[in-house]
């Protein structure tokens, strides 16, 4: 469906709400007409939109796997540690190294931690680049359906 359709069943489902009969403020339409009509309108989503959605899903399991790869990381270097503190004669020298592990887990975790988020924020500055033509698109095909609207009305003597 073309992005003119989609505002085409946006007024309809517009025009739906003003002209049914209403009691008590209420409106009072047909269930399955007006579910029928959002299907439609979900069907003429622009694809950007599709897209943004896929690329939100996609940060949020890049996220936990990174999250799960640091705590992944975390977890084998205490083991590490404590093999080493059990293992050694030199406690001193395990626990230096102990340390270094930890730290070394740490600063790759936010490194870790750190790329996600800037893939994160990429993926938002994409999803807002797409968003503003969709909305460019949109204005536009309002502007060009209000010329229409402006052409088609009888001049008033």
């Amino acid at each position: 469906m073309s992005k003119m359709n989609l505002f085409n069943l946006l007024d309809h489902l517009e025009n739906l709400v003003d002209a049914k009969f209403q009691l008590a403020g209420r409106v009072w339409i047909d269930k399955e007409y007006f579910e029928d009509l959002l299907e439609k309108i979900r069907i003429a989503l622009p694809e950007e939109i599709k897209v943004a959605e896929r690329l939100n899903l996609e940060r949020e399991r890049y996220l936990e796997q990174t999250h799960s790869e640091a705590e992944r990381i975390l977890r084998e270097a205490e083991n590490y540690v404590q093999r080493l503190i059990h293992e050694s004669q030199i406690t001193v020298k395990a626990e230096e190294e102990a340390d270094r592990i930890i730290d070394n887990a740490k600063r790759v975790a936010v490194r870790i931690e750190t790329d996600a988020l800037q893939y994160a924020k990429q993926l938002l500055e994409q999803l807002e680049q797409n968003l503003e033509r969709t909305i460019h698109i949109v204005q536009n095909g309002r502007n060009e359906l209000n010329k229409q609207i402006d052409r088609s009305r009888p001049l008033e003597e």
